[in-house]
């Protein structure tokens, strides 16, 4: 299982955004991440996190999971659609605290064994330093064995 040092590191240097948006794992345990993201440089017009780098921190919060709960050398993991709700304005810096749903590897199993291929879609909450819901980003994933 990689650390959250390991984790941070792999994402910053495989999308070099998030480095200067300041994403970071600050967990990695038991299909569970938390990440986190600073307000600044993230901060828009408004004062508040700029939408762009709540999609952002969201993807690489579904991404984190993902390489911490499955063995990525084995699969072919893509985003196939995102959509996100925002709920209020972000004004502290924002986190993501993500378990692994219950029906995960059976459902991925499932598709595998049935189509090759499997689809998930994962919720991802972003939260703001006092704990309330900013926004909730919706990742549709497609996973394929490697060949």
């Amino acid at each position: 299982m990689p650390t959250p040092d390991v984790l941070t590191q792999t994402l910053t240097e495989l999308i070099p955004i998030l480095k200067y948006a300041g994403f970071r794992v600050t967990l990695s345990e038991d299909e569970h991440v938390r990440t986190e993201m600073p307000l600044e440089p993230n901060r828009n017009h408004l004062g508040s996190v700029y939408a762009g780098s709540l999609v952002a921190m969201a993807e690489a919060s579904g991404g984190a999971l993902m390489m911490q709960c499955l063995d990525i050398t084995q699969f072919k993991v893509m985003v196939r659609h995102i959509s996100i709700d925002y709920h209020r304005m972000a004004l502290t810096d924002v986190h993501c605290d993500l378990h692994l749903p219950d029906d995960f590897h059976d459902s991925l199993m499932k598709g595998l064994a049935e189509e090759g291929k499997a689809f998930y879609r994962l919720p991802v909450p972003v939260y703001d330093a006092e704990d309330e819901g900013v926004a909730t980003a919706y990742l549709e994933y497609r996973l394929k064995l490697n060949a």
